[in-house]
């Protein structure tokens, strides 16, 4: 009996290991994304790098495979497949997206971004985050935007003008957005897969097509269409989605894993992408290429060109209020690297020799109020002291608060003005701060130089160092401004 009890208990015991064991085996997944690029595209790279980011979270659990080259389909069918939970994740265009999420469409808006760095400073931001939730009610969890460059038209001839479109047969991702746009531009919008595009510019179905550099490069497209203009009209992110059916079955760990991992391939992605740029476009006029430059494409024909197109797809009052906060997002001054560095560092300064100032001119208050009151024995050093830092403080940080924008600047005037009144006053405003500032170095310089010969009393210091604090503060404001006044100038928003 006891035999059989132990018997008995032995195989409960082997069963439930079992169980457990067969429990585990099928919780690990192995996550299948799909992409229309290969292997060593950027995209398909960060997905690597995430999938290999996930393995660690999850004590090699989880893992990511990407299936590459339309291998699961083209860009709409794998669409559909996450939709539906066939397949884990895709790495799609962001225009691939416009008729099953609205929101969508924003990013895609041609001429919305000033520049790379006033694409990530939104995308990867409150904004961004935004227009990645609304994914959720279509049956997608979206995860991350990718930069995808520039998009430009590339064809047999040069494009500089909308007049140069004129009869031109485009391909066009399938979004109406995408064909409003090449319609506005000049062109004729022809839909068609990705995969299909070589053959149609080399048989004639296609005049031309539009993209960027990498892409152009790594489908040979330069063979068949060897003039890229550098139109730059849409920054249309890529967007890497999971499918809802599918993320609703993992657990939070999981999910945070996958979501941390995601944001992580972000930096990894951009290295990528910039170095992947500049070698295709090498490569591409290695391959008989020619890049007409942005310089030489009229931008401002086009961009009055898009007007209405704005107004059209701002279908809803939120997504108004996006593209408005994305028009309304600072320019960043990371476009200008020299003068940013030399503003950092200046305001860095700044901000050190007036804490120091201020905590100086605490404690010779304090020790003049104590020996004058307590001791009656006030010191005569205090006072001059005193007052060179006040004006350190006082000049420092009107120019930190010029770097800061915070500046007396009529504010609730300017903002009864039109678009145009607005940026007229600020402009005149960051021209007025120069001005000031050349006047207060012009008239402290020639002070200073007129009372070098002279001391201070008490301090027995050259006259010269009350002119040498507004003097720098002058040089601060008049970089500060400079900076601000530029960017205004950056911002063409619209």
């Amino acid at each position: 009996m006891k035999r059989s009890t132990a018997i008995a208990r032995t195989s409960l015991l082997f069963a439930a290991l079992l169980s457990a064991f067969a429990s585990g085996a099928a919780q690990a997944r192995t996550c299948r994304v799909a992409d229309v690029h290969g292997d060593t595209y950027p995209t398909n790279m960060a997905v690597k790098f995430m999938g290999e980011e996930i393995k660690k979270a999850t004590d090699g659990k989880d893992s990511v495979k990407v299936f590459g080259n339309s291998a699961l389909g083209s860009e709409k069918d794998t669409i559909d497949q996450v939709r539906i939970g066939a397949i884990d994740m895709v790495r799609a265009n962001g225009a691939a997206f416009n008729e099953i999420v609205p929101e969508s469409v924003i990013p895609s808006l041609p001429f919305l971004f000033r520049d790379i760095e006033h694409f990530r400073k939104v995308m990867y931001g409150p904004v961004g985050q935004k227009i990645l939730d609304a994914f959720a009610a279509k049956g997608f969890i979206a995860l991350t935007f990718y930069e995808s460059g520039a998009r430009s038209i590339y064809a047999k001839k040069a494009i500089h003008t909308p007049a140069d479109m004129k009869g031109v047969k485009i391909r066009v991702q399938p979004s109406d957005l995408m064909v409003d746009e090449i319609k506005a531009m000049g062109g004729t919008p022809t839909p068609m897969p990705f995969s299909e595009v070589y053959t149609g510019l080399k048989t004639g179905l296609v005049d031309a097509a539009e993209n960027n550099i990498p892409s152009y490069e790594e489908t040979k497209h330069f063979e068949v269409a060897q003039i890229y203009s550098e139109t730059q009209h849409a920054m249309t992110p890529e967007v890497l989605v999971f499918s809802k059916k599918i993320w609703d079955t993992l657990t939070p760990q999981e999910q945070a894993a996958i979501r941390k991992a995601a944001a992580d391939s972000v930096p990894y992605y951009v290295k990528l992408w910039t170095a992947r740029e500049q070698a295709a476009t090498a490569t591409a006029t290695k391959g008989n290429a020619t890049i007409v430059p942005a310089s030489q494409v009229d931008r401002a024909a086009f961009v009055k060109a898009m007007q209405p197109l704005w107004t059209k797809y701002e279908t809803t009052p939120q997504m108004k209020d996006i593209v408005n906060a994305i028009v309304a997002t600072k320019f960043s001054m990371q476009s200008m690297p020299l003068l940013k560095r030399i503003n950092d560092a200046f305001a860095l300064v700044l901000t050190l020799v007036a804490a120091l100032c201020l905590a100086t001119l605490t404690v010779l208050v304090f020790y003049g109020v104590v020996m004058r009151y307590v001791f009656n024995n006030a010191p005569d050093f205090v006072e001059p002291i005193a007052l060179l830092m006040v004006v350190a403080i006082a000049m420092f940080g009107a120019a930190l608060k010029v770097r800061e924008g915070g500046h007396i600047g009529l504010d609730s005037f300017v903002e009864r003005l039109p678009a145009g009144g607005k940026r007229a006053a600020h402009v005149l405003q960051k021209l007025c701060l120069i001005a000031f500032a050349v006047v207060i170095f012009i008239g402290c310089f020639d002070m200073a130089e007129t009372t070098f010969g002279d001391r201070i009393p008490i301090l027995g210091l050259p006259e010269a160092v009350r002119y040498w604090i507004p003097i720098v503060a002058s040089v601060a404001i008049a970089l500060f401004a400079l900076e601000r006044l530029i960017g205004l100038f950056a911002q063409d928003a619209r």
